[in-house]
């Protein structure tokens, strides 16, 4: 993947989290009783795509919904994770469609060891990673995985039904 290709896809990108997920709360329950509510706000979406850049996380989200963000702003990392986050970035927008599967982060070996999140919900080709944000009852995403969720969680739980609401209201749909 090439930068222009890569710009064309995060304001895409930009354009659905606005859609789908930017100012919502969802609700991921699944068997056994388990639960987990996680909101999306602006200053989430530059880590989901993986590239580096000079911009803070709320002008790079603004840029890219305006279609103003260049390929001077974007860089890939090094370690080929940017590439990886972008080509299952679209389909990760549609969480609340694609997500089968919820459970704890598994750190068992060296590669999940360098990774610092807590919960993934997804499906057996990817899934998004969630932390405790702080002072709020809410995860929020921090990162996109291009794996089968069943090879890395302790816990395997299927997910029952999904809930949404916008952050400002007090009732699920």
């Amino acid at each position: 993947m090439n930068k222009s290709s890569a710009l064309k896809l995060i304001i895409n990108s930009a354009k659905t989290y606005n859609i789908n997920l930017l100012n919502n709360n969802y609700l991921f329950i699944a068997d056994n009783g388990l639960y987990l509510e996680v909101y999306f706000k602006d200053v989430h979406f530059k880590h989901l795509t993986g590239v580096e850049t000079y911009l803070s996380p709320s002008k790079f989200y603004k840029n890219a919904l305006d279609s103003k963000l260049t390929e001077k702003d974007i860089d890939f990392k090094k370690n080929g994770t940017t590439q990886i986050k972008l080509n299952i970035l679209e389909s990760m927008l549609n969480i609340q469609k694609s997500s089968k599967i919820m459970g704890v982060y598994s750190k068992n070996n060296i590669t999940n060891m360098l990774l610092s999140t807590e919960k993934l919900v997804g499906n057996i080709n990817y899934c998004m990673g969630f932390v405790k944000s702080d002072n709020s009852p809410y995860y929020v995403p921090n990162t996109v995985l291009k794996d089968d969720i069943r090879n890395i969680t302790v816990t395997k739980n299927r997910i029952l039904c999904i809930f949404k609401k916008l952050q400002k209201e007090k009732i699920y749909d």
